[in-house]
C-alpha cells in the first residue's frame, strides 16, 4: 500500500472528509465541520491535506491561521484517519506534511487541543511529535454528542508544536528526548478491575513528576461512565495544580502497560533544545 499525501482541492475532497469524520468520531450531523467551510478556509489561508490510497481519500488534516500569545499560528483543528487504516503511520505522515506546508508560509508554531484522557493519543502527541503543553482546559468545547465525548465534559491539553525547534526534529527523528524518571504526583489503586485514582499530592520539591494516565479511558467509559468521570476529575486537578505553579507537560511514559505525563519544571528555551 502506497500512500500519497497532497492538497485537497476538489469539492468532492472536501465532502469526502465530512464521510470520515463521521467514521472516526460518530458525531451527530450538525457538529461535522461542513465541506464548504473547510474549502473555503483550505483557499484563502488555511490548510486542508488529504491522505490518499490510489484515489481513496482515507485521512485528511484541516487547520486555520490564527494567533496565540501576540504570536502567529497554524492551529489544526482536526487530522482524522479511517479506522481500516490505523496502525500504518498515516496520521505521522499527514503531520510531518502539515509541518513542511506551514512552515513554508513562515509559521513556526502549530497549536491544537487534545483529549487529555487519550493515553495513545498523549504518546503521539508528545512522544512522537515532540508536543508540549501550558495550558488545560476545562470543559473547552462544552457538552458533545460524539461516540468519544459522550457523557463527559471536554477538558483538553494545549499542544504547542515548534516546527523549527531542535526538540522537535530530534523527536520527528525518532529521538525520544532524555531522563523519563519523575516523583509520582498521584496514588491510583485497583479496585473491582479498574485503576482508580484516589488522591494526588504536591511534589513541588521535584523538578520532575509523573501523573498516570488511563490506558484505556475508551474501554473504561464502555463499562463504567463513572470511573471515566473520576479520572477526568483526577487529571484536572493535578495538570491544573502544576501547570499553574510552572510545570511543563514534556513527554508521556510507557512502563509496561501503564502511561504517565512527565511534567518537568523549565523554561521554554530549555524545553525546546
Amino acid at each position: 500500500m502506497e500512500i500519497k499525501i497532497r492538497e485537497l482541492t476538489k469539492p468532492e475532497e472536501f465532502k469526502e472528509c465530512m464521510k470520515i469524520q463521521l467514521a472516526v468520531w460518530g458525531m451527530p450531523p450538525e457538529e461535522i465541520v461542513p465541506h464548504h467551510i473547510m474549502r473555503s478556509a483550505a483557499k484563502f489561508g488555511g490548510l486542508a491535506i488529504g491522505a490518499f490510497d490510489g484515489e481513496k481519500l482515507v485521512g485528511f488534516a484541516f487547520g486555520l491561521p490564527g494567533r496565540y500569545e501576540e504570536r502567529p499560528v497554524h492551529y489544526s483543528h482536526m487530522v482524522a484517519v479511517l479506522p481500516e487504516y490505523r496502525g500504518k503511520g498515516i496520521g505521522f505522515q499527514l503531520k510531518l506534511r502539515q509541518r513542511e506546508i506551514v512552515m513554508e508560509q513562515g509559521f513556526h508554531l502549530m497549536i491544537w487541543t487534545f483529549d487529555p484522557l487519550q493515553a495513545i493519543n498523549a504518546w503521539f502527541n508528545l512522544r512522537k511529535l515532540g508536543v508540549i503543553c501550558r495550558r488545560y482546559y476545562v470543559n473547552y468545547y462544552g457538552s458533545m454528542d460524539d461516540k468519544l465525548n459522550r457523557g463527559m465534559e471536554t477538558d483538553r491539553l494545549l499542544a504547542e508544536w515548534w516546527l523549527t525547534s531542535p526538540r522537535v526534529e530530534r523527536r520527528i527523528r525518532g529521538m525520544p528526548g532524555g531522563d523519563v524518571e519523575g516523583c509520582p504526583a498521584m496514588e491510583v489503586e485497583e479496585r473491582a478491575g479498574f485503576r482508580v485514582p484516589m488522591r494526588f499530592k504536591y511534589n513541588l520539591d521535584c523538578g520532575r513528576v509523573l501523573v498516570e494516565i488511563p490506558a484505556d479511558i475508551v474501554g473504561i467509559k464502555r463499562r463504567s461512565l463513572d470511573v471515566a468521570r473520576k479520572w477526568l476529575v483526577a487529571l484536572r486537578d493535578v495538570l491544573l495544580a502544576y501547570l499553574n505553579r510552572g510545570y511543563v507537560v514534556g513527554n508521556v511514559v510507557r512502563r509496561e502497560r501503564l502511561y504517565y505525563y512527565l511534567l518537568v519544571r523549565a523554561s521554554l528555551e530549555e524545553l525546546l533544545l
